[in-house]
Protein backbone atom coordinates (compact mmCIF):
# COMPACT_ATOMS: atom_id res chain seq x y z
CA UNK A 1 0.00 0.00 0.00
CA UNK A 2 1.34 3.44 -0.93
CA UNK A 3 0.84 6.60 1.05
CA UNK A 4 1.15 10.15 -0.19
CA UNK A 5 3.32 12.61 1.73
CA UNK A 6 3.66 16.34 1.20
CA UNK A 7 6.89 18.16 2.02
CA UNK A 8 6.71 21.90 2.44
CA UNK A 9 9.88 23.83 1.72
CA UNK A 10 10.66 27.52 1.64
CA UNK A 11 13.29 29.09 -0.56
CA UNK A 12 13.64 32.66 -1.73
CA UNK A 13 10.51 33.59 0.19
CA UNK A 14 8.49 31.10 -1.86
CA UNK A 15 6.57 28.13 -0.49
CA UNK A 16 7.05 24.87 -2.43
CA UNK A 17 5.01 21.70 -1.98
CA UNK A 18 6.46 18.37 -3.04
CA UNK A 19 4.25 15.29 -3.05
CA UNK A 20 5.77 11.85 -2.88
CA UNK A 21 4.23 8.41 -2.83
CA UNK A 22 5.95 6.05 -0.43
CA UNK A 23 5.25 2.30 -0.29
CA UNK A 24 4.90 1.96 3.47
CA UNK A 25 2.29 1.96 6.17
CA UNK A 26 1.01 5.18 7.64
CA UNK A 27 2.29 5.74 11.18
CA UNK A 28 -0.16 5.00 13.95
CA UNK A 29 -1.85 7.92 15.72
CA UNK A 30 0.58 7.48 18.65
CA UNK A 31 3.59 7.55 16.29
CA UNK A 32 2.17 10.63 14.55
CA UNK A 33 1.78 12.36 17.91
CA UNK A 34 5.38 11.55 18.87
CA UNK A 35 6.71 12.72 15.52
CA UNK A 36 4.62 15.89 15.73
CA UNK A 37 5.93 16.84 19.16
CA UNK A 38 9.55 16.01 18.35
CA UNK A 39 10.15 17.61 14.98
CA UNK A 40 7.14 19.70 14.14
CA UNK A 41 5.21 17.43 11.80
CA UNK A 42 1.50 18.05 11.51
CA UNK A 43 -0.41 14.79 11.16
CA UNK A 44 -3.34 14.63 8.78
CA UNK A 45 -4.20 13.15 5.41
CA UNK A 46 -0.65 14.13 4.46
CA UNK A 47 2.36 15.25 6.50
CA UNK A 48 3.35 18.88 6.57
CA UNK A 49 6.57 20.01 8.17
CA UNK A 50 6.36 23.11 10.32
CA UNK A 51 9.79 24.52 9.44
CA UNK A 52 9.40 27.34 11.92
CA UNK A 53 9.14 24.77 14.72
CA UNK A 54 12.05 22.75 13.31
CA UNK A 55 14.23 25.86 13.14
CA UNK A 56 13.24 26.84 16.70
CA UNK A 57 14.20 23.32 17.89
CA UNK A 58 17.53 23.53 16.07
CA UNK A 59 18.20 26.98 17.59
CA UNK A 60 17.26 25.63 21.03
CA UNK A 61 19.67 22.71 20.60
CA UNK A 62 22.42 25.06 19.42
CA UNK A 63 21.81 27.27 22.48
CA UNK A 64 21.93 24.20 24.75
CA UNK A 65 25.17 23.12 23.09
CA UNK A 66 26.72 26.57 23.66
CA UNK A 67 25.59 26.52 27.29
CA UNK A 68 27.17 23.08 27.80
CA UNK A 69 30.42 24.28 26.17
CA UNK A 70 30.42 27.30 28.46
CA UNK A 71 29.87 25.12 31.55
CA UNK A 72 32.70 22.77 30.50
CA UNK A 73 35.00 25.75 30.00
CA UNK A 74 34.08 27.10 33.44
CA UNK A 75 34.78 23.70 35.01
CA UNK A 76 38.12 23.55 33.22
CA UNK A 77 39.02 27.02 34.48
CA UNK A 78 37.88 26.09 38.00
CA UNK A 79 40.19 23.06 37.91
CA UNK A 80 43.08 25.40 37.11
CA UNK A 81 42.27 27.64 40.06
CA UNK A 82 41.69 24.93 42.63
CA UNK A 83 44.60 23.27 44.33
CA UNK A 84 44.74 19.59 45.14
CA UNK A 85 46.49 18.02 48.09
CA UNK A 86 48.21 14.66 47.79
CA UNK A 87 50.58 12.44 49.73
CA UNK A 88 53.72 11.17 48.05
CA UNK A 89 54.51 7.66 49.28
CA UNK A 90 57.11 6.50 46.78
CA UNK A 91 60.00 7.99 44.81
CA UNK A 92 61.25 6.66 41.45
CA UNK A 93 63.90 4.35 42.97
CA UNK A 94 63.52 4.86 46.73
CA UNK A 95 60.85 4.21 49.34
CA UNK A 96 59.56 6.62 51.94
CA UNK A 97 59.09 5.71 55.59
CA UNK A 98 56.56 8.53 55.95
CA UNK A 99 54.61 10.22 53.20
CA UNK A 100 55.39 13.73 52.02
CA UNK A 101 52.52 16.21 51.70
CA UNK A 102 52.29 18.03 48.39
CA UNK A 103 50.07 20.60 46.72
CA UNK A 104 49.21 20.47 43.01
CA UNK A 105 47.94 23.65 41.41
CA UNK A 106 47.48 25.04 37.93
CA UNK A 107 49.94 27.42 36.39
CA UNK A 108 49.40 29.52 33.26
CA UNK A 109 50.70 26.77 30.97
CA UNK A 110 50.48 23.59 33.05
CA UNK A 111 50.62 22.39 36.62
CA UNK A 112 53.02 22.80 39.53
CA UNK A 113 53.43 20.27 42.33
CA UNK A 114 55.26 21.38 45.47
CA UNK A 115 55.94 19.85 48.84
CA UNK A 116 54.71 21.55 51.97
CA UNK A 117 57.82 20.55 53.94
CA UNK A 118 60.76 21.44 51.70
CA UNK A 119 61.26 24.09 49.00
CA UNK A 120 61.10 21.92 45.88
CA UNK A 121 58.81 21.90 42.85
CA UNK A 122 57.84 19.76 39.90
CA UNK A 123 56.21 21.01 36.70
CA UNK A 124 54.11 19.23 34.06
CA UNK A 125 51.43 19.63 31.41
CA UNK A 126 48.96 17.84 33.66
CA UNK A 127 48.79 17.08 37.41
CA UNK A 128 50.25 13.58 37.01
CA UNK A 129 53.29 14.86 35.11
CA UNK A 130 53.81 17.55 37.74
CA UNK A 131 53.73 15.02 40.61
CA UNK A 132 56.06 12.65 38.74
CA UNK A 133 58.48 15.53 38.14
CA UNK A 134 58.29 16.46 41.84
CA UNK A 135 59.05 12.85 42.87
CA UNK A 136 62.12 12.88 40.59
CA UNK A 137 63.25 16.26 41.97
CA UNK A 138 62.94 15.06 45.57
CA UNK A 139 65.06 12.00 44.83
CA UNK A 140 67.62 14.06 42.91
CA UNK A 141 67.86 16.58 45.75
CA UNK A 142 68.30 13.75 48.26
CA UNK A 143 71.12 12.24 46.18
CA UNK A 144 72.85 15.63 45.90
CA UNK A 145 72.52 16.32 49.63
CA UNK A 146 73.93 12.90 50.56
CA UNK A 147 77.23 13.64 48.75
CA UNK A 148 78.63 15.82 51.57
CA UNK A 149 77.76 18.18 54.41
CA UNK A 150 78.97 21.47 52.99
CA UNK A 151 75.60 23.20 52.77
CA UNK A 152 73.90 26.10 54.46
CA UNK A 153 72.05 25.45 57.70
CA UNK A 154 68.74 25.50 55.82
CA UNK A 155 69.86 22.78 53.36
CA UNK A 156 71.32 20.69 56.19
CA UNK A 157 67.85 20.73 57.80
CA UNK A 158 66.35 19.58 54.47
CA UNK A 159 69.00 16.84 54.31
CA UNK A 160 68.09 15.68 57.81
CA UNK A 161 64.38 15.78 56.98
CA UNK A 162 64.84 13.67 53.84
CA UNK A 163 67.29 11.27 55.54
CA UNK A 164 64.61 10.47 58.12
CA UNK A 165 62.02 9.68 55.43
CA UNK A 166 63.85 8.12 52.50
CA UNK A 167 64.72 4.41 52.55
CA UNK A 168 67.14 2.96 50.00
CA UNK A 169 65.69 -0.02 48.11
Amino acid sequence: MEKEFELLTFSGGQRHVMTERVPQQMPTLRQQSTITSQIGLVAGPSFQIDFGNVLRRIKSLEDDNEEIKSMLHQLSEADKVNAGFIKINLLPSKNLSASLDAVVEADDNGFIARTTDIPIYGYGDDPIEAVDALRCEIESLYNDLMEDDEFTEEWLKVKEFLSERIIER
